[in-house]
């Protein structure tokens, strides 16, 4: 099937500005990518991210080698079309992986492919349901593991694909996949689940952040529990963010552990390092829990940081806002190969040496109800399931002095709140056009999947 192109990107080679920051010098091999997804990951549970807890010191270490994105958001907040964003460097409204029952389309193309095409080893191990291949995500891989991981049953009661312990399956296979590659410069794509709820990490990490906890309360069944509710108590609710937060500690540790052997192994100065994560989960800040329900920071906002192949040091720390869109184009430029003709996304090379002060909009989207668009340290939210005679219901957030999105300042900030609208409907009359020449396909699901997807709540 032929992959028709949406619009045509000037191809990017290493100049002068890579070569500053280390990403590439003459006679020098192709780096490597190490593409890291956490799924469910709050940036601000992070260390890095000013998080008192502990939770994640390699994540922190990586962060201190190289730039960490302040104001970095997904495109929605729930995993099939974030992943499909991240992969693609195309909005949700364009690849077509953005509702239940779709699949990203075979004439998208993902940045595995291109690498491929350049000759590196291509290699993914994932491990949660809406990244199965059914979906559409196994195009251009050498290995594309998505073969069922061993949940470990934690009760008669758990689905064992909430309570499951993955990351250490993961990881080896992960470390497989390195072996594998053999000496060819290598795209790595790495997915951990575990943080994603049910919280049941294992010991010590059940306890770590709350050993004093003597109530009942646990994550088992998180999104159907009844017992976790916005009115629960709130000595509870701590118990239920400590264990969220010792899944990410657990996380944090198998990170590490990659890491570890990537410096084992003498790959890890040539190795570009992304982390990242598809959305993050609320705990009823602004009165839902789990994701998937608004675009409000909790769950819209994302970590990504990045180290550069070679030794420079970038920015350590950039405020303006990116995306997973972006990630895309700047893992090709770092490569020094070019652009996907078919992009949303924007490089953050630029960014990490301070030669760009790019003040371009952000956009996300839940299904057709709600959508966002970020310009600078102001964000509007719309609404667009309602009757159109109650007309639009916006809201305005100022992120800099409102990082919490309490205060909607949508009747005091017109000029400001129109600029947002305007660029926001400029956009959308652009990706209308551009999904029109994408070919949509049918979505066979393997019955193993739907009924994982089905005891997550998901799907009905």
């Amino acid at each position: 099937m032929s992959k028709r192109p949406l619009f045509m990107i000037r191809a990017t080679k290493c100049g002068a500005l890579l070569c500053a920051l280390g990403a590439c010098a003459p006679g020098e091999p192709p780096p490597n990518v190490l593409l890291i997804s956490i799924d469910s990951l709050r940036p601000d549970h992070l260390g890095a991210y000013g998080y008192e807890r502990a939770t994640s010191p390699n994540i922190d270490s990586l962060a201190a080698e190289g730039t960490l994105f302040e104001a970095a958001i997904s495109t929605t907040t729930w995993t099939l079309p974030a992943h499909a964003s991240m992969l693609t460097s195309l909005y949700p409204e364009v690849h077509g992986a953005s509702q239940d029952g779709t699949r990203l389309s075979e004439s998208a193309v993902l940045v595995s492919e291109r690498l491929r095409e350049d000759g590196y080893y291509t290699g993914a191990v994932v491990s949660a349901p809406y990244l199965h291949r059914d979906f559409g995500f196994d195009q251009g891989w050498d290995v594309y593991d998505d073969e069922p991981t061993i949940f470990e049953r934690r009760t008669e009661n758990a689905n064992p694909s909430h309570w499951g312990v993955t990351s250490p399956t993961v990881h080896a296979r992960a470390v497989d996949l390195i072996e594998r590659a053999d000496g060819a410069p290598f795209f790595l794509f790495v997915h951990y689940w575990d943080v994603h709820y049910d919280y049941a990490p294992p010991p010590p990490y059940d306890t770590m952040f709350d050993p004093a906890y003597a109530g009942d309360v646990t994550s088992l069944n998180f999104e159907f529990n009844e017992a976790i509710h916005r009115r629960m108590n709130p000595r509870d609710l701590q118990q239920v963010v400590a264990l969220y937060d010792g899944e990410i500690a657990h996380t944090d540790a198998y990170v590490g552990k990659l890491f570890a052997e990537l410096k084992a192994r003498g790959l890890w100065t040539n190795t570009m390092v992304v982390l990242t994560a598809d959305h993050g989960d609320e705990f009823f800040e602004h009165g839902q829990k789990g994701h998937r329900k608004n675009l409000f920071a909790p769950t819209l906002d994302v970590p990504i940081i990045i180290k550069l192949p070679g030794t420079s040091t970038p920015i350590p720390r950039v405020a303006i806002p990116v995306s997973l869109v972006d990630i895309v184009p700047t893992i090709l430029e770092a490569a020094a190969l070019p652009a996907l003709e078919w992009s949303h996304g924007t490089s953050l090379l630029g960014l990490m040496d301070g030669s760009s002060t790019d003040g371009g909009f952000r956009f996300a989207a839940l299904f057709d109800r709600l959508r966002v668009v970020v310009g600078g340290d102001l964000k509007l939210i719309s609404r667009w399931d309602l009757p159109a005679e109650r007309g639009r219901q916006l809201s305005l957030y100022d992120l800099r002095r409102d990082p919490g999105e309490r205060e909607n300042l949508e009747a005091v900030r017109e000029i400001a709140r129109e600029r947002l609208w305007a660029a926001q409907n400029q956009w959308l009359s652009v990706v209308e056009e551009q999904a029109g020449l994408l070919q949509r396909e049918a979505l066979e699901l393997d019955p193993e999947v739907a009924e994982r997807l089905r005891s997550l709540g998901y799907i009905r």
